[in-house]
């Protein structure tokens, strides 16, 4: 994905969530990329993210990264703004080929990932969600998303560090 093409997706997204505060700009010129009201950790790690070839991933990786993501929020029983900011940005630079645009998806997302997390079937889905995702660096990629996501409040609950080691469970991680 060349420079103008991530800048339009970064406008595009941009302006379909403009209730974030934060936004991606890319500059042609030189091709960098600066990530504005996130915290350094975070901007590390978009940065690197943004560096990485997105053309291999697929659909099934978009999605379950954005489900696994929804879910990780809800692990501390809080949705802070900066994991908001997070999984905006990180779901605005996958590669989106869904049938439905990716805010509906978003929605859809939403209430499927509240129904695992009301029925304390977060280790099911999770499992479900490496079904997807028949190569380990995929699931070890999403494994450090989250971790990242879940740092981006500041603070380390309980229910996050419970959400990991599930999640290391879930993908059969070691």
């Amino acid at each position: 994905m060349d420079s103008d093409q991530l800048r339009a997706r970064a406008v595009r997204s941009y302006a379909q969530h403009s209730y974030f505060v934060f936004r991606i700009s890319v500059d042609a010129c030189c091709g960098s990329t600066t990530v504005y009201s996130m915290s350094a950790p975070l901007k590390a790690y978009l940065k690197d993210f943004l560096s990485k070839n997105l053309d291999k991933r697929d659909q099934d990786f978009s999605e379950a990264a954005i489900e696994l993501l929804i879910l990780a929020m809800y692990a501390d029983g809080e949705m802070a703004m900066a994991e908001r900011e997070f999984l905006d940005e990180y779901g605005s630079q996958l590669r989106w080929q869904g049938q439905a645009p990716l805010d509906v998806f978003l929605s859809l997302a939403y209430g499927r990932v509240r129904q695992v997390h009301v029925s304390k079937q977060r280790v099911t889905f999770m499992r479900t969600i490496a079904e997807k995702l028949p190569r380990v660096e995929d699931r070890l990629e999403l494994f450090t998303a989250c971790l990242t996501m879940l740092k981006s409040d500041g603070q380390a609950a309980a229910g996050e560090r419970e959400f990991l080691a599930d999640l290391k469970t879930g993908f059969n991680l070691k």
